[in-house]
């Protein structure tokens, strides 16, 4: 049974490629379907629709036209593909990874198109690939994956004009039979070029020009023939036959020695000022810390309970009460351990004192100020009467009430009211 092959070149298509490809086909214009033995009975012309069965389909070409889109992942179905031409259109978004299940291609070209994204791993480790791969003069960016070291068939490798960057792989050197290498116009840097390039056997034609590649090229291989190697574009080259026109490493190791020196240098006083202005930092956080001390309550936080408040209140008798409030009661307690503290009592049964609560607690966690009187704890309980309680502990201030001081009480002679100062620093 003969293969079939479809044949669209240079029939100037435009519009995008159908993504139903695998199953059928649709055909308007006058073309040519027919089997690869070239005989005359199995070539079909027409002017309909006409459809076709794509499993079986060898030879898929439809190079030379306008087509733009993103490139078809149903074209992965095509498992009996040997050779595919997309090449000269306008494709666009990334190569399609599905492009790998297609294990008898030999032949692949995605070159002039706009392609863009990373080379996949997928489509650079087709082994069956033995012909060519060409995807030069698209967009495509990332390194060139380390699968290429499973073309060992492969004659031609084009991925020119784009914008690769990385190391090229070492591991090219597995592709035994690679004849013609062309990488020309990306920015391949960050090394040397792979010493395994010149043990390549059949090599006739290696273009790395206009990249950024370094140190010494590898000698031997292709490297002995300045016609088959095209290296120009590369500054930061040396060694290497005469004809390469390069300048001796020495130079280049001279002006490396002085960038990494100068590189050094710069390296060592940031690492010293860094550490000059922590030091700094740190000298004013330890003297700040032994200038003011942390208090036992900041270290260890003040734990109290419905039952050690009832007992520094006296059961909240009147001798301790302090004032009243719209939502809570004020009183004075005495610790166990003889600390004097003030707590107000929140009023849960008033309309409102829960959410002003709240609305305090969130204050009193965002204000920090050296002159507020500190919150030692705060107390979430149940009372002997099974309802709830909540409390906020303060220190206590002997000096009474800020309100006391700016307005005095009415019964307050002038001889108690001018005994009165308040020291504000």
């Amino acid at each position: 049974m003969h293969k079939q092959f479809v044949n669209f070149d240079h029939i100037f298509y435009s519009g995008k490629l159908q993504h139903s490809v695998e199953n059928t086909s649709r055909i308007w214009k006058s073309n040519q379907l027919g089997d690869a033995s070239g005989s005359n009975k199995s070539i079909i012309r027409f002017h309909s629709i006409y459809y076709w069965k794509a499993s079986k389909v060898a030879i898929f070409s439809v190079s030379d036209n306008s087509l733009s889109g993103a490139i078809p992942t149903s074209l992965g179905n095509l498992t009996k593909l040997i050779k595919l031409y997309l090449n000269d259109n306008n494709f666009q978004g990334e190569s399609p990874p599905s492009l790998g299940k297609c294990e008898n291609l030999n032949e692949l070209s995605l070159c002039n198109n706009n392609l863009s994204g990373s080379i996949p791993t997928q489509l650079g480790g087709l082994s069956s690939l033995s012909i060519c791969l060409y995807l030069s003069s698209n967009h495509l960016t990332g390194v060139l994956p380390f699968e290429v070291k499973k073309l060992i068939i492969l004659g031609m490798l084009d991925v020119s004009q784009n914008m690769l960057y990385g190391v090229i792989p070492n591991d090219l050197g597995n592709c035994i039979r690679l004849e013609v290498l062309l990488m020309r116009g990306n920015f391949f840097q960050l090394g040397s070029i792979p010493s395994s390039l010149s043990s390549l056997r059949g090599h006739t034609d290696l273009d790395l020009s206009k990249n950024n590649l370094t140190d010494p090229i590898p000698v031997g291989g292709v490297f002995k023939n300045a016609n088959a190697t095209f290296l120009e574009g590369n500054n930061k080259l040396c060694r290497g036959i005469p004809e390469f026109h390069l300048p001796a490493c020495d130079n280049l190791d001279h002006h490396k020695e002085r960038s990494t020196l100068k590189i050094l240098i710069a390296m060592v006083s940031q690492v010293f000022g860094a550490t000059l202005v922590f030091s700094i930092m740190f000298l004013f956080w330890f003297r700040k810390r032994r200038k003011h001390p942390a208090s036992p309550n900041e270290e260890n936080p003040l734990r109290l309970s419905y039952q050690s408040i009832l007992k520094a209140t006296n059961g909240f008798s009147s001798e301790t009460f302090v004032e009243k409030g719209s939502f809570r009661l004020a009183y004075k307690g005495v610790l166990e351990d003889g600390k004097i503290i003030a707590m107000k009592v929140l009023k849960l049964l008033s309309h409102g004192a829960f959410r002003s609560f709240l609305a305090e607690c969130e204050s009193w966690r965002n204000i920090r100020h050296r002159n507020l009187v500190k919150v030692l704890t705060a107390c979430f309980a149940v009372n002997y009467n099974g309802n709830d309680f909540k409390a906020l502990v303060n220190e206590f201030m002997a000096d009474g009430s800020l309100e006391d001081w700016l307005h005095p009480p009415i019964d307050m002679n002038d001889g108690e009211e001018a005994a009165k100062t308040l020291n504000l620093f």
